[in-house]
C-alpha cells in the first residue's frame, strides 16, 4: 500500500507571524522560535507526505516548507521533516481508510481482555527542524526516537519512548548561542473513546 499526500496553505499574514518547535514531547517548552516577524506580505506552506505499508511494516515520511515574503527581510524559508518506521511484532497490520486517506490504529488479533497478549509495535523516528534563514536565527534541531507501543485492546494503548535531541541555536538579539544535547524517556497511556 502506497499513500502520497500534498497540502498547501496560503496566509496573507497581515498580523505578522511566528514559528516555533518543541522536542516532540507533550507539554514541553519551545526549543526553537523565530520570534515575531512583522511586515509579512504573505506566506505559503507546502506539505508533502509519503506512507508505505507492507504487512506489519509501516514507513512514513513528511516534509513541510514555509516560504515567507517579508518587506523588511525579503524572502525567508523555514522547513522540517521526519521519517519513521514501525514493525508490529505480533503480526497485525494497520488498515487504510481510502475515503479519509489515513492509516487506522492497529486491529488487535488477541486483546488482553480475551486472554491474548495484545499487539506489540516497535518504531524508530528521525526528525529535523530548521527555523533559521537570513536575519532570523530560530535555530536547528535534530531528534532521534526509539519507541515501544503495547495495544492492550483496540481502545487502550501504552507506550514508552527514548528521545535524543540535538539543538543548535545561533545567538539572536545579543543572547549567547545555545548548543547542546538532551536525552530522556517519556511514557503515556492512551484511552480512545469512540
Amino acid at each position: 500500500m502506497l499513500h502520497l499526500g500534498f497540502g498547501y496553505r496560503y496566509n496573507d499574514a497581515k498580523e505578522g507571524l511566528r514559528t516555533s518547535a518543541t522536542p516532540e514531547t507533550n507539554q514541553a517548552p519551545s526549543f526553537l522560535a523565530s520570534g515575531f516577524i512583522d511586515d509579512v506580505d504573505r506566506s505559503h506552506t507546502y506539505n508533502y507526505e509519503l506512507s508505505w505499508r507492507k504487512g506489519q511494516n509501516w514507513l512514513h515520511a513528511e516534509h513541510i516548507n514555509v516560504d515567507i515574503d517579508d518587506s523588511a527581510f525579503g524572502e525567508l524559508a523555514f522547513s522540517g521533516y521526519h521519517i519513521s518506521f514501525s514493525h508490529i511484532l505480533t503480526g497485525e497490520m494497520r488498515s487504510y481508510n481510502r475515503r479519509s486517506g489515513i492509516f487506522n490504529r492497529i486491529q488487535i488479533a488477541r486483546p488482553v481482555n480475551q486472554n491474548g497478549w495484545g499487539a506489540w509495535e516497535v518504531g524508530v523516528r528521525y526528525s529535523h527542524t530548521d527555523l533559521s534563514d537570513g536575519p532570523i536565527k530560530g535555530g536547528e534541531m535534530d531528534i532521534w526516537t526509539l519507541g515501544l507501543n503495547w495495544w492492550l485492546r483496540k481502545d487502550i494503548m501504552t507506550s514508552i519512548n527514548w528521545r535524543h535531541v540535538e539543538l543548535d541555536k545561533p545567538p539572536q538579539q545579543a543572547l549567547a548561542p545555545v548548543r547542546g544535547q538532551s536525552s530522556g524517556w517519556t511514557s503515556r497511556v492512551v484511552l480512545i473513546l469512540d
